[in-house]
């Protein structure tokens, strides 16, 4: 649903992280972006066979560049900080919540204070921002109608979270002209460095979740790339971030894929141990990795390389006792990916969107009488993989808006061919598909992968994407609604 006529290109405030020693604080306000406008520089190989080099101009210029934003700085003045009355400020605005000059010795006491105290200024900053907005007649912008995304990095996630979640930190006018949040690699579980991290955060610590309107606790959205915690090559800096956070803004479409498996069976040796009456133990790891069509880089990917599939051992996807029958649990199915799809975008005249899935389950890791199961076993190996295309067409006579089609890159590479069933989203606004996979020798698995589309980015008052480290598949037209989210994970 639109907010307001401007819906969704708002105010972007930019929220960074952690400055430990005085001597980065200071790096830090001497900055007047305060890092979002660092980008990076790689090297490629091109078609040819080259090596190129490819640049990433910053988040800050790619937002100017490709969305029309422009910064609150001319002549050396901060318009929003000013209390000159002629100067006004575009709605298509960048602003950098500069908290850290009161801990500068240059510009304040040189003590910093607690996160509470930064929440409280966030708010006094969308309001300040809000009445410069509102001021400028171009910008034909009631105060009820304005609103704003956050955008942080870090432990600036953590001040964005406490300002949200705190009615005592700020204001309720304040509180609600947060459109969305986006957080890089924010600690909201804590720190917890190590395997599986970015080097400071956790995967499992980079994620939120929150109760939707049912009372249901969800997860936010996340994604998942290699990507450092900060740094010239880190999360801000990278192609990933840049198109996962505009997606996430600006995109119309949410898809979300599940992976709902029927049945796994044993390779034949492991199967005679279990009818012998031995102890038989297995676990599974799924990989995925997820692309937008056109594009050189992948919106999310979860490896056993990168320290971040997704695991799971046989009594979670099928508890009960053993010898009986144990039918799934579906609430354990993996949640393969939330990624945002942008319909103005599409270089197809149909105006389609389309994505792809590269869905690996990898060779398991037995144990039989407590000791590894090690037979016909290469690593690296996996007893199933399917590349799935998916694209939806926009139809208006068709349910939920979308014609949706689906296909697998063995049989008709590069473009999807089979028109896909589509049924209406139990709980939610949207649609749903199912995909069937299935890998008949043993060891194999019969699954379905089952895709859904439904309004809004999920459940929680604002909305919130989590980037980080980190089927039925939902299609949400629509990622505005009633709650508050934030992007989790990038790593």
């Amino acid at each position: 649903m639109a907010t307001n006529a401007q819906h969704p290109y708002h105010p972007i405030i930019y929220v960074r992280g952690f400055a430990g020693t005085q001597g980065e604080i200071e790096e830090t306000v001497a900055d007047p972006y305060m890092g979002f406008n660092v980008g990076s520089t790689k090297a490629r190989m091109a078609w040819t066979g080259d090596v190129k080099r490819y640049f990433f101009e910053s988040p800050l210029v790619r937002l100017m560049s490709d969305h029309d934003y422009g910064d609150v700085f001319v002549d050396g003045e901060d318009l929003v900080a000013t209390d000159r009355p002629d100067c006004v400020i575009p709605y298509r605005s960048i602003v950098i919540y500069r908290y850290y000059d009161e801990a500068s010795k240059d510009f304040g006491t040189g003590e910093t204070p607690p996160i509470e105290h930064f929440a409280k200024g966030l708010g006094t900053l969308i309001l300040r921002l809000r009445d410069k907005v509102c001021a400028d007649p171009k910008n034909a912008m009631a105060a009820g109608n304005f609103r704003v995304y956050l955008v942080a990095h870090s432990m600036g996630g953590l001040i964005c979270r406490a300002f949200l979640q705190n009615t005592s930190l700020g204001s309720e006018d304040a509180r609600r002209a947060v459109d969305k949040v986006f957080t890089y690699a924010t600690p909201h579980n804590g720190r917890g460095a190590g395997d599986a991290s970015d080097g400071l955060v956790r995967i499992e610590n980079a994620t939120t979740h929150g109760p939707d309107a049912n009372g249901k606790d969800v997860p936010s959205p996340r994604a998942f790339v290699n990507r450092s915690h900060s740094g010239q090559y880190g999360i801000v800096n990278s192609e990933e971030g840049y198109q996962n956070l505009t997606r996430f803004l600006f995109g119309a479409l949410r898809a979300d894929g599940f992976l709902d498996i029927d049945d796994i069976t044993l390779p034949i040796e492991v199967y005679k141990e279990l009818k012998a009456g031995k102890k038989v133990r297995s676990s599974y790891q799924f990989e995925i990795a997820v692309s937008v069509r056109g594009c050189q880089w992948q919106m999310t990917r979860q490896e056993v390389r990168e320290n971040s599939a997704i695991f799971r051992t046989y009594d979670e996807l099928f508890p009960g006792e053993e010898g009986s029958h144990r039918p799934p649990d579906r609430t354990r199915s993996p949640h393969l990916f939330s990624v945002f799809l942008d319909p103005s975008k599409s270089v197809k005249a149909s105006g389609s969107v389309s994505f792809a899935f590269d869905l690996k389950v990898l060779v398991p890791d037995y144990e039989v009488d407590g000791l590894l199961f090690m037979k016909r076993h290469y690593e690296g190996g996996y007893i199933l993989r399917e590349l799935i295309l998916v694209e939806a067409f926009p139809d208006p006579e068709a349910q939920g808006g979308w014609r949706i089609k689906y296909g697998y890159q063995d049989d008709n590479p590069g473009k999807p061919g089979i028109a896909a069933e589509t049924r209406k989203l139990d709980g939610e606004e949207g649609i749903a598909i199912d995909i069937p996979i299935a890998q008949r020798a043993s060891p194999g698995s019969e699954k379905a992968h089952p895709y859904a589309s439904r309004r809004g980015p999920g459940a929680s008052p604002t909305p919130h994407y989590d980037a980080n480290c980190s089927t039925p598949t939902a299609f949400t037209q629509g990622v505005r609604q009633s709650t508050t989210r934030t992007s989790d994970c990038f790593r």
